[in-house]
């Protein structure tokens, strides 16, 4: 049976993390030698892995596999000829994994900011990972949204197996972490910040790890580098400039 963490879900509410963890994850797998493709998974993901992702790793792991063994096989030169015929999602994903097995390694497929615009494309990359989980595959997925999205995806017929995953929930920092997270930086860089100032900072950054860094580095860059003190207005500037960048008017 294999492992239930081979297929993660990651939801919660936008800006606690969600992306964090996933490049993690993602760190993980490297370190492990395996190779990722991340995406958004959006109206676009088809095109892209279709196009793209897929087509480009198959290229360059079957030109690996030619160059250990010497031998130019049907997939190096399938890869090679530019794939001028029609492939599935899911047989491009088990050629890889057949390739990566046969090196000791496994593919990683993380989808970040799920959406269910097309909900067609995600069903086919299920089917394929639940069939590659079948056929024991050295093969993960992992994937983030917000926990409605997450809700509405898990009800998808072909990712009801996906209920079965190591299922986890980004949320908001507390207050004593997001304190110590935007004031410890900033003081270490020589940046004076008032105890009640620092207060009114913290709780503009509403414990979303995205805000903190962000807001930080506003204030740091108000203060010169730790030249002038943080005032509440530079604080004011720091939140405003930090939510423009963080969440930018459509």
């Amino acid at each position: 049976m294999g492992d239930p963490a081979r297929s993660i879900v990651i939801r919660g509410e936008r800006g606690t993390g969600k992306s964090v963890v996933l490049q993690a994850l993602e760190s993980v797998a490297r370190d492990r030698n395996w190779e990722v493709i991340r995406e958004a998974a959006n109206i676009d993901l088809k095109a892209k892995l279709q196009e793209n992702l897929l087509p480009n790793l198959l290229a360059k792991i079957s030109s690996q596999s030619a160059a250990e063994t010497g031998a130019d096989n049907a997939l190096n030169r399938d890869a090679q000829a530019g794939y001028h015929f029609v492939r599935t999602l899911r047989s491009r994903i088990e050629e890889i994994t057949q390739i990566l097995g046969e090196q000791q390694r496994g593919l990683l497929i993380a989808l970040d900011d799920i959406s269910l615009e097309d909900s067609s494309t995600l069903n086919e990359i299920f089917a394929a990972v639940q069939h590659g989980f079948r056929q024991c595959d050295q093969l993960a997925i992992v994937v983030a949204g917000l926990s409605p999205v997450i809700d509405d995806m898990l009800d998808l017929e072909p990712s009801t197996f996906m209920r079965r995953s190591y299922q986890t929930k980004t949320a908001p920092v507390t207050f004593v972490d997001a304190t110590r997270a935007l004031s410890e930086p900033l003081r270490d860089h020589g940046v004076m910040v008032d105890d009640e100032i620092l207060e009114v900072a913290v709780r503009r950054t509403l414990g979303y790890p995205h805000l903190i860094q962000a807001i930080g580095f506003e204030l740091y860059e108000a203060s010169r580098g730790g030249e002038a003190p943080v005032s509440l207005e530079m604080v004011e500037v720091a939140v405003e400039r930090a939510l423009e960048s963080e969440y930018p008017a459509e």
